[in-house]
């Protein structure tokens, strides 16, 4: 995965992690990582956007984009189950699984 930086027209990488396969850190872990790389004064002075697709749809992965108080798209499964006490997917729910994507956007 790479996190780019975008400056107008001008778009360049900042950061990378590489997934070495198995018995190392997992994708999800190595998003963690890098988005945990950004520095704060980063976030609290620019506009930071993660688009990443459903496998990065680990709550774990979810959980820290919320914690750093940045925009998401995220793809979801539409199997994918929620909280809900019934058993419920993404499917059921209001966009009836036309809609492959979450979008959350958390302020500061």
């Amino acid at each position: 995965m790479i996190l780019f930086a975008q400056y107008g027209t001008l778009k360049f990488p900042v950061g990378y992690r590489v997934y070495r396969g198995r018995g190392t850190p997992t994708p999800v872990i190595l998003a963690r990582d890098l988005l945990r790389s950004v520095p704060d004064t980063i976030c609290t002075r620019f506009w930071v956007r993660v688009h990443a697709d459903s496998e990065f749809e680990a709550a774990a992965f979810l959980d820290e984009i919320r914690r750093l108080g940045v925009e998401f798209v995220v793809g979801i499964r539409p199997t994918r189950r929620t909280e809900h006490p019934d058993v419920i997917t993404v499917a059921d729910g209001l966009y009836g699984g036309t809609s492959s994507s979450r979008t959350g956007r958390m302020t500061r």
